[in-house]
Order: C-alpha cells, then sequence, then structure tokens
C-alpha cells in the first residue's frame, strides 16, 4: 500500500480541522457596560475600548431624559458613586435619586462628568472626564471607529429599564419607552445588529407584539426555569439571560430544546467563564472582556 504523501496529509488535516471547528457555535461575547472593569461604564470610550478587546456585542442600559432622548445609563438618576456635578463637585448619596433624568433635559445630563471619580468596585477602570452619552451618539461614534479601522460593527444589546413603580416617575410607561428606543434604531437601520433586552415582561410583550422581527432577551434576576418563559412572557423569547448562579447544565440544554439561547449575567471571574463555556452557554456578559482569550 502506497504512503499518503506529507503535502496531501496536511491538507486533510487541514480540511478536518476547519470542518470540526465551523460545527462549533461562536460565543458571543457581550461587553457590559462597555466594559465597566476597563473604563467608565456606559461610555463612549468604554464601548471603543471593547470592540479594541474582541466583543462582538456592546451590552448597555437606555433611560429617557425630559426631552424624549435616550440616554445611556444604569439608573434613570445621576449616580452620586460614579458621577461628578458641575465643578467637579461631589454629589450626595442619600439625594442621588433627586436627579431624576426623566426630569432634566440631555443638556443638563451632559453637564455631569461620569468618569474621572475612582470607582471603588473596580479598581482598574480607567480614571477619564466623560459624560453619559445618547444612543444616537453611541452608534455613530461605533459605526465611524469601526469604518476606519476596517472593523464589522458588533451588536447592541439594550436594556429597557422600565418596572412598574418608575412609570411617570423615572421613565415613561413601556409603549413609550420601547417606542423612543426603537425610534433611534430604526434611524440608524440597525435592527438586525440589536437585541432588546429588560426584566421587565410587561416590555417584552410590547416588543414582541409591536416589533415581532426583533431579537428579545428575558433578563432574570431570581431562579426561573426553561419550562416557565412562555407562561410567564406569553411566547419564547430567542434569548434568556439569568445571573450567572442559577445556570445549570440542564437549564441550558432546556433552554436550547426550545431555540433560547443563554446568556448569563454578569460573570467576571475566570474560572466561572470557563466552566459556563464548557457547559455550552452561547454567550458571557462580562465587565472584563479581556478575560476571555
Amino acid at each position: 500500500m502506497k504512503s499518503v504523501p506529507p503535502t496531501l496529509l496536511f491538507f486533510f488535516s487541514l480540511l478536518i480541522f476547519n470542518n470540526l471547528n465551523a460545527q462549533k457555535p461562536k460565543l458571543d461575547l457581550q461587553g457590559h457596560r462597555g466594559c465597566r472593569g476597563l473604563m467608565p461604564e456606559n461610555s463612549i470610550p468604554a464601548f471603543i475600548k471593547a470592540i479594541q478587546l474582541g466583543v462582538t456585542t456592546l451590552e448597555m442600559d437606555a433611560v429617557i431624559s425630559s426631552d424624549k432622548k435616550v440616554v445611556i445609563s444604569h439608573e434613570p438618576w445621576i449616580n452620586a458613586s460614579i458621577c461628578l456635578g458641575e465643578s467637579k463637585a461631589i454629589l450626595k448619596l442619600q439625594k442621588e435619586e433627586e436627579l431624576n433624568i426623566y426630569k432634566m433635559t440631555y443638556e443638563d445630563v451632559r453637564k455631569f462628568d461620569c468618569g474621572s471619580l475612582e470607582n471603588k468596585s473596580f479598581r482598574l477602570q480607567e480614571k477619564i472626564p466623560t459624560y453619559k452619552p445618547l444612543l444616537s451618539e453611541v452608534f455613530d461614534s461605533v459605526i465611524s471607529y469601526c469604518k476606519n479601522n476596517s472593523l464589522q460593527i458588533p451588536n447592541f444589546n439594550i436594556e429597557i429599564k422600565s418596572q412598574p413603580d418608575y412609570d411617570s416617575i423615572y421613565s415613561p410607561g413601556p409603549a413609550e419607552y420601547c417606542k423612543l428606543v426603537m425610534d433611534v434604531i430604526t434611524n440608524y437601520s440597525l435592527n438586525s445588529k440589536c437585541t432588546i433586552q429588560s426584566f421587565d415582561i410587561r416590555s417584552l410583550k410590547y416588543m414582541h407584539e409591536h416589533y415581532p422581527s426583533m431579537t428579545l432577551s428575558f433578563l432574570s434576576e431570581t431562579k426561573i426555569e426553561a419550562s416557565e418563559i412562555k407562561g410567564l412572557l406569553g411566547f419564547i423569547p430567542e434569548i434568556y439571560s439569568p445571573y450567572k448562579l442559577f445556570v445549570t447544565k440542564k437549564l441550558i440544554a432546556a433552554c436550547h430544546s426550545q431555540n433560547m439561547k443563554v446568556m448569563p449575567w454578569t460573570v467576571n471571574d475566570e474560572k466561572e467563564i470557563n466552566k459556563l463555556i464548557e457547559w455550552g452557554v452561547d454567550g458571557i456578559i462580562t465587565d472584563y472582556p479581556d478575560k476571555i482569550k
């Protein structure tokens, strides 16, 4: 029997390797609030840094100002632990909720420096003067950066921060809230690049009814089994995003059997990250995207 030439053997080995590699689903690496562990959260510098680190999705939070602008911010108020007032004034923690973004124009929101103050929870976070950007500014900056650097535009995972006790106080109701966010997304023709996520079942139901083509993610901070989700929402979302401690192999398998992806949050420990990837999660939401090789 003739031996196989080394060049041909190499070719077949490479072909097999590529086929096996192509069968592996790509992990969706999501930079939480950009990359909160390294840069000021929900800021344009954080989103650009996350792209440089190779994220596939930028995770962020959207709130609404009094002049109906979609602002990128985790809280619907100015967080005194990460923001400074005018002239670098220290804000009082006990009064931060009085700085209600829903009662402020975006011009006033932009005056706060939300990057220069040391973030004691994230010691590696770079301190730079920055502000809470508009969703439209994030789109403009990311698209421009990617175009100038010949990079693919990442996906965007945008959280609607609505909840019943916020209605008309810290945010509009779900219908107006969702429409304001979707108007910006649609204006940039980024519907296929965006996921809408929320803990608020009302907002997810509204999105499912009025924007049926949008990818939706159900966020949960309590233990909810895959079998319960359709009963809660009235439909099966594309993604289930539970708190990391509630993720098990059984949950992942149950979600996959219903064609739901599993996207745990917020996973910052390398051992936990590796364990969840080994179990078969579809993505990781992390403050430190640099930890995922």
